[in-house]
């Protein structure tokens, strides 16, 4: 079985790809992504590129509010 891309990268090893993680629940109950929620489909945010950036980005904008002890973190 080969190593996965994501623990193939950590390592800095080279793969064919950049390593893709997703994490579909982990801000749902978010304020700023419940409000890009209303106008948008979890399919029609994965499409948008600015929408994704937007929805990425809410995670670590709370941060500056309640740091990091406050996120799950999985290696």
């Amino acid at each position: 079985m080969t190593e996965p891309i994501l623990l193939q990268t950590l390592k800095g090893k080279a793969t064919s790809r950049p390593p893709f993680w997703f994490m579909r629940q982990a801000g749902r109950v978010l304020p700023s992504y419940l409000k890009i929620k209303e106008d948008y489909t979890f399919w029609q945010m994965m499409q948008n590129p600015k929408v994704a950036a937007e929805v990425t980005l809410c995670r670590f904008t709370i941060w500056v509010l309640m740091p990091p002890f406050y996120s799950v973190i999985f290696l």
